[in-house]
């Protein structure tokens, strides 16, 4: 599978039968389905008996694949709005017609409001984050972001649905792995705040932390997904 299939698959289990109630034929052996995600442009998904994920974007007008798309960085807004409109369809599909097979790290990610507006950020970019962080996290991964004073509580529940195997050098010369979160769930501050995150487990917000079992799974009871 090609990167963008990769990152919205990895560690999923296809459900063949789901395939058909979506919307795929199955033609050739494979499934396939054909859905429109732009005017003029129409979003080709393959998928494999093994349960391997490939696809493309074609023009309609002149039937021709539209491959930038995949190197949306590089070629601008266009080609930025195709990518997300072919993701969001690829999760849809995801969630609808694959089991989870991962088991989930729990992470905690601190937040500092005078230096950075986490809502105001979710807002602009439609619930969905890149999060550079020193550890290497895996798509799947659930993490509660802190938010410092004068909050200092858990505000929001994340699920990690992009990562990179690589460190990238970011402008303030620190390497860290992009990271990109989306965003599942706003706490209004007063169900989780510092004093019992501490009392039951959690050992700092000062730095990105592995959960450990007991907040880890304080947390799974008291805020189911």
């Amino acid at each position: 599978m090609q990167e963008i299939e990769a990152n919205v698959f990895s560690g999923y289990e296809c459900q063949t039968k789901k395939l058909k109630e979506y919307g795929f034929a199955k033609i050739d052996g494979e499934f396939v389905l054909k859905h429109a995600i732009a005017d003029g442009f129409e979003a080709t998904i393959k998928i494999q008996s093994t349960g391997d994920v490939d696809g493309n974007i074609i023009d309609i007008d002149t039937g021709e694949p539209f491959p930038n798309f995949r190197y949306q960085k590089q070629t601008g807004g266009f080609a930025t709005k195709l990518a997300s409109a072919y993701k969001d369809l690829l999760i849809d599909i995801r969630d609808h017609c694959f089991i989870d097979r991962r088991i989930p790290d729990y992470w905690m990610l601190p937040s500092n409001p005078a230096m950075y507006d986490v809502e105001k950020g979710f807002e602009d970019s439609n619930g969905e984050l890149e999060w550079p962080t020193k550890r290497k996290l895996k798509v799947g991964d659930v993490v509660y972001i802190y938010c410092a004073k004068p909050v200092s509580a858990l505000k929001w529940r994340c699920v990690v649905t992009e990562t990179s195997d690589a460190p990238r050098d970011y402008y303030w010369g620190k390497s860290l792995y992009p990271t990109v979160i989306r965003l599942e769930k706003t706490f209004n501050g007063d169900e989780f705040p510092l004093n019992v995150l501490l009392e039951n487990g959690l050992s700092t917000v000062r730095w990105l932390v592995k959960m450990g079992e007991q907040i880890k799974a304080f947390l799974l009871e008291n805020d189911p997904r």
